[in-house]
C-alpha cells in the first residue's frame, strides 16, 4: 500500500510541476559514471559521489536508464515517511499530511525536473538517520550512506549529534557518544575520497569549494536571491519550524531546528542552486510539524496542515538559481500551451 500511495502522490506532484526526462549538467555526469564506475579514465568531476552511480551499475540501471535510480529512491523516501509516521501511531490521514509536507514541496518537485540528479538518495538516507536517532547503528549507517552520495550532507552533522544526544539521558556523555559514533560514520566518505584521489584528479574537491575568492564571488551572485530562493523550497510549510523557533518553550527543539537550517544555509558559500540547497532542511519542517501536532492536538493539526497544503498549491512553484528564477508550471498548462502554440 505504501508503494502505491507514494506512486500516486508523486504523480500528483509531477502534474503540478511538469517533470523533465532529459538529463542535463550533473545528471549527465552521473549517467556516464553509472556505465563504468571504476573506469577512472572517464568523467572525473563527480567521482567522489559514487553511491548513486554504483547502485545504477549493480542494478543494471546504467546510462540513460540511470534516471530511474533517483526516481526509485524518491518513491522510497515518500513511502518511508508515510510508514514511519504510521509506525508512530499517527492515524493514516495525519501520516499522509506529514508525507505531503515532503512530496508537495521542493523535496519532490526539484528531483522531478532534474533527471539523473541523485538528491533523492540523500533525502532517503537523511530521513532515516533523523527518524531513528535512538537506533545508533541504523542512524550512523544511513548518515554514512548519505555522505557517500553527496558530501554536502555533512552540514547536518551538528544537528544530528544534537538529536541523537537528546534521546539519551547521560548528560554530557550523550553528546560525546553521539559525536564519536557519527564522526565514525564519516570515515567511509574520507576513505572513498582518498582512494579515488589516488587514481584520478577530481574537480570538486575541498580546495575547489573552500576557496575564499570563490566563496565571496558566489555570495555576491546569490545574496539577493536567498530569501525568495529559500522560501520556494517549502513555501508555506516553513510555518512549522518558524512556529517552533518563535513559540516553543523547549530550547532543545529550537537549537535542533536552528542547527538544521543554519547548517543548510552554510552551503550558500559553495553552491548556487538556492532553492535546491534549502530543500535539505526538510528535517526541520518535519520536526516543526511534529511539535505543532504535540502542542495543538490531532484535530487542530490535521485541519491546519491540510489547509496549508491546499494554500501551498495556490503559490506557483519556482526554482531559484544564480541564473535567475525558473517557473515550474503545471503539466496540464504546459501541454495545453504546446497544443495551442502548435
Amino acid at each position: 500500500m505504501a508503494a502505491a500511495l507514494a506512486t500516486a502522490l508523486l504523480i500528483v506532484a509531477a502534474l503540478y510541476v511538469t517533470p523533465s526526462f532529459t538529463p542535463l549538467y550533473h545528471g549527465l555526469s552521473y549517467l556516464r559514471i553509472s556505465r563504468a564506475p571504476f573506469d577512472f579514465g572517464t568523467e572525473s568531476a563527480l567521482r567522489f559521489r559514487m553511491l548513486g552511480p554504483l547502485i545504477g551499475y549493480v542494478t543494471g540501471l546504467r546510462g540513460l536508464a540511470f534516471v530511474f535510480v533517483p526516481l526509485a529512491f524518491l518513491a522510497l523516501f515518500v513511502a518511508a515517511a508515510y510508514l514511519t509516521y504510521r509506525g508512530r501511531d499517527y492515524p493514516p490521514i495525519d501520516a499522509l499530511a506529514m508525507t505531503s509536507l515532503l512530496v508537495f514541496s521542493g523535496t519532490a518537485f526539484i528531483p522531478l525536473i532534474s533527471p539523473g540528479y541523485t538528491d533523492p538518495l540523500s533525502y532517503f538516507f537523511v530521513f532515516l538517520a533523523f527518524a531513528f536517532p535512538q537506533r545508533m547503528l541504523l542512524c550512523a549507517a544511513c548518515f554514512a550512506l548519505a555522505l557517500l552520495n553527496h558530501e554536502s550532507n555533512l552540514v547536518l552533522l551538528p544537528a544530528l549529534v544534537l538529536l541523537v544526544a537528546s534521546r539519551r539521558e547521560a548528560g554530557w556523555r550523550s553528546y560525546v557518544f553521539a559525536a564519536v559514533c557519527l564522526g565514525a560514520a564519516t570515515l567511509p566518505l574520507w576513505i572513498t575520497r582518498y582512494v579515488v584521489a589516488q587514481h584520478v584528479d577530481v574537480l570538486y574537491t575541498a580546495d575547489y569549494y573552500l576557496n575564499r575568492s570563490r566563496i565571496l564571488e558566489n555570495l555576491r551572485n546569490i545574496l539577493p536571491l536567498i530569501p525568495l530562493g529559500a522560501f520556494l523550497a517549502f513555501k508555506l510549510f516553513w510555518y512549522f519550524p518558524a512556529h517552533v523557533l518563535m513559540h516553543s518553550s523547549s530550547t532543545e527543539h529550537r537549537l535542533l531546528i536552528g542547527a538544521i537550517v543554519g547548517g543548510v544555509t552554510m552551503q550558500l558559500g559553495v553552491a548556487v542552486d538556492v532553492t535546491r540547497l534549502f530543500v535539505l532542511a526538510f528535517p526541520a519542517v518535519l520536526i516543526g510539524a511534529e511539535r505543532c501536532r504535540a502542542k495543538w492536538g490531532t484535530l487542530r493539526f490535521r485541519r491546519f496542515t491540510w489547509r496549508l497544503v491546499g494554500y501551498n498549491f495556490l503559490i506557483l512553484q519556482y526554482h531559484m538559481t544564480a541564473g535567475g528564477i525558473d517557473p515550474l508550471l503545471p503539466a496540464p498548462l504546459v501541454y495545453l500551451w504546446r497544443i495551442v502554440a502548435g
